[in-house]
């Protein structure tokens, strides 16, 4: 690839708490997507990284990984004259952004500007214990806000990568990922695919984008005790309202979800996560997209592929105010940050499109592995 090329327009990602939070293998994936694909990366981080740990592995890991040292290496040849990397070598990183987050403060200000529609709800929307997205400790609170920073910071125009300080309306894809995860996918050229083929929609104005999607999540998966497994049942709802995550968690009781008649496959959420997996794969066998992709009401997964145009709606927020306790969780009185943003989605997509008009799913052949150690 021309390392000096003018960055594409996908741009991945992911918030983490410290920088030592980041795994090698979340480094490796932005490296290779940033040198193989000139794709832009933007992490922020939730403290600051004082002795710049993380840049300094960036550039440790993308050297080693773009010149292998081998016995054709002459010595000392990847290293200018004043000791710094040379630009050829490393230009491509330039394409990876690390930032730290504002005060918890600030965010929480961010926040009241984001919901001032909140403010006639019938809840008290900041001080209730349900989705409470204004709690300056609560972990699910932070990430929310943070994640909604970080978008912001894109639509605002406010990162540079490398010279070039870069306008959100040219990013066709958006990938969200979590960055303490154990693998992502193997092949950035199958993640590239994917975002064109599946996502950017035909701008001829003779073919219809019927079988487009506005998201696709990765696959999932933990290892325990030698069995895969789907991971985020959390976030994953099928469609049309079948939540995945265990009834005794559940804000809403079961007995009170069976009452609806929109909840259809409701069987399918007793399954065991081993069978979870199992089941997604067969759907993606019977599907017709031909891209192993199985239609969801939502999901995650740990790395998310959004159409550009509908991450940027300016109406959702991850940081929004929710008083839908359907897909609450009992343990943290909190909707998934991702969920209260799909759903979101969902609604201002279908509103102008009908219907049918917004389309998730997960793709089965696009895997990440969970940190799961038992």
């Amino acid at each position: 690839s021309n390392n000096k090329a003018m960055p594409s327009n996908i741009t991945f990602i992911g918030i983490s708490s410290s920088a030592e939070r980041v795994t090698d293998a979340a480094i490796l994936f932005l490296i290779q997507s940033a040198c193989s694909h000139n794709i832009k990366s933007y992490i922020l981080l939730g403290e600051k990284d004082v002795q710049k740990s993380l840049q300094k592995k960036i550039l440790a890991m993308g050297l080693h990984w773009h010149s292998p040292l081998s016995s054709n290496n002459k010595h000392g040849a990847e290293w200018g004259s004043s000791g710094s990397f040379t630009n050829d070598a490393l230009h491509c990183l330039n394409w990876i952004r690390v930032r730290t987050a504002p005060t918890q403060e600030e965010l929480v200000t961010m926040t009241l500007q984001n919901n001032n529609h909140a403010k006639n709800s019938t809840t008290s929307f900041r001080s209730g214990p349900f989705n409470n997205v204004f709690d300056p400790t609560n972990r699910i609170s932070k990430i929310k806000r943070s994640r909604e920073y970080q978008r912001q910071q894109l639509i605002d125009n406010k990162i540079t990568f490398g010279m070039h300080l870069w306008n959100y309306k040219y990013d066709v894809v958006i990938g969200v990922l979590d960055l303490d995860l154990f693998a992502y996918p193997t092949n950035i050229g199958d993640v590239v695919e994917t975002a064109w083929r599946y996502i950017v929609p035909r701008n001829d104005g003779n073919e219809s984008n019927s079988d487009k999607f506005h998201a696709i999540c990765a696959n999932g998966i933990q290892v325990s005790k030698g069995r895969r497994s789907y991971y985020d049942t959390f976030l994953t709802i099928l469609l049309p309202n079948t939540w995945l995550h265990k009834h005794s968690d559940r804000f809403i009781a079961a007995d009170e979800e069976k009452k609806s008649p929109s909840d259809e496959v409701e069987a399918l959420a007793n399954l065991s996560q081993a069978h979870m997996l199992q089941w997604f794969l067969h759907q993606a066998n019977r599907n017709s997209n031909g891209g192993n992709i199985v239609p969801v009401r939502s999901c995650f997964n740990g790395f998310t592929l959004y159409r550009a145009s509908a991450f940027f709606d300016s109406s959702c927020h991850y940081d929004m105010y929710s008083e839908d306790l359907r897909y609450m969780s009992r343990s943290v009185l909190h909707t998934c940050r991702h969920g209260v943003f799909n759903e979101c989605l969902r609604e201002r997509v279908m509103t102008a499109q009908g219907a049918d008009g917004f389309r998730m799913g997960v793709k089965t052949d696009l895997v990440a592995l969970w940190h799961l150690l038992n």
